[in-house]
Parts: C-alpha cells; sequence; structure tokens
C-alpha cells in the first residue's frame, strides 16, 4: 500500500487513499468506545481532518449520496482506523479517508 500511494504521489504531486469496507447497524462492545450505537447506513472519516482535507471528506460523502446511500455523514464517533492515520498527510498532500457502508441498511 504504502508503494502504491509514494507512486501516485510522485506521479500526481497528490495522493487520495479511500480505505473501503462495511460495518454492522450496531456498534459491538469492541469495535468502538460507543457500544450499541446504532450506526448510519454510510459516513466518512478522517480522524477531525487530520488524514484529509475536510472538502475531500465532503466529496466522498456527496459521491456516497450520489450512490443512493441516504443518512451519509461525518462522524467524530468513529473517526477512522490506524491506515488513514498512517497514510494520511494532507499538508504533504497526502489524503486519507474511511468510507464506511451499513449494507444491512441499503
Amino acid at each position: 500500500m504504502a508503494q502504491a500511494i509514494a507512486a501516485a504521489h510522485a506521479r500526481h504531486g497528490y495522493s487520495i487513499h479511500l480505505n473501503c469496507h462495511s460495518m454492522p447497524a450496531v456498534a459491538s462492545s469492541h469495535a468502538t468506545d460507543f457500544p450499541v450505537w446504532c450506526m448510519p447506513i454510510s459516513w466518512s472519516g478522517n480522524r477531525d481532518a487530520s488524514t484529509s482535507s475536510a472538502a475531500l471528506a465532503l466529496q466522498g460523502l456527496r459521491a456516497l449520496e450520489i450512490a443512493r446511500l441516504p443518512r451519509c455523514r461525518t462522524t467524530t464517533r468513529t473517526k477512522g482506523v490506524e491506515l488513514v492515520r498512517r497514510y494520511g498527510k494532507p499538508a504533504e498532500h497526502r489524503h486519507s479517508i474511511q468510507l464506511e457502508i451499513n449494507p444491512g441498511s441499503t
């Protein structure tokens, strides 16, 4: 992953890493600091804008909305995991966003 991101950055002067995966409809006790939290259908996390620009995170949400996934939003409860923290350096034009989809609600 690091090599692919570095190659994209070298070629284009910026990189965008999307960490996409699914989540359960209700958070389990070990998955978040907010157990039994009802998860939205989809959301975008960039660790409080520390791993991507806020504008890019909003574009990610718009893409989910265009895909007809309602109730898209950013969240502060689940901010993004290790990969976005590791690869996101927006000051260096290296953006990383976590996109989550709750497949049970689509």
